[in-house]
């Protein structure tokens, strides 16, 4: 199976139950691939696996959406009851335009419908705490990526405001969280939505 996004080149190799890939390598180029042992990309499989996918920059391929690229794959497999099976193939790919590229990071909006995750019950948990650091942790270029403060608005009448549930307590480990990565957190409880920066 052979795909791509806005920027990778994927190339999964399957085997056909029983069967399975002990050891595969694939190739992806603009002019014909050589013997599967010059495949730039290979993998000894141990335990062994019932797929396995190789990714590929397009940049670093050169190539651009309606290009045309060369793709190869190899395996070896076994069964678990030591039959042995060696397999390839080749085709030729166009590459597709991918018009719903995610954003780069810092220039998209996240929304939770739920505050859960952030209230001290849910930051117990050792991945809703590495959730809130990777949302304001990340490299990106531009004024986010040298931003130095975080804005918590729980204004316009919100519900959580009038019962506490997002109190600044009952925050408090979300808060040491982001305040922990170097960021400053400043109120805004505002009256009316504010117009994105």
């Amino acid at each position: 199976m052979v795909w791509n996004t806005a920027d990778t080149l994927f190339v999964r190799l399957s085997g056909n139950s029983p069967y399975q890939l002990t050891e595969s390598h694939a190739y992806a180029g603009t002019t014909a691939p050589g013997g599967f042992w010059t495949f730039p990309a290979q993998a000894v499989h141990d335990p062994y696996v019932d797929s396995f996918t190789y990714a590929f920059s397009l940049t670093d391929l050169g190539t651009n959406p309606g290009d045309t690229l060369q793709v190869a794959g190899h395996a070896f497999l076994l069964t678990p009851s030591y039959s042995f099976a060696e397999v390839q193939g080749q085709l030729e790919y166009k590459v597709q335009p991918c018009k719903n590229a995610p954003p780069p990071p810092g220039k998209d909006i996240v929304v939770f419908n739920d505050i859960n995750p952030f209230d001290n019950t849910g930051m117990s948990n050792p991945n809703n705490q590495l959730m809130a650091r990777n949302l304001v942790s990340y490299a990106t270029s531009g004024p986010r990526g040298a931003g130095t403060k975080v804005l918590f608005d729980r204004g316009r009448n919100s519900i959580c405001g009038g019962t506490g549930e997002c109190s600044d307590s009952s925050l408090s480990t979300f808060r040491g969280t982001i305040q922990g990565e170097g960021f400053t957190i400043e109120e805004l409880n505002s009256t009316q939505v504010p117009s994105p920066p």
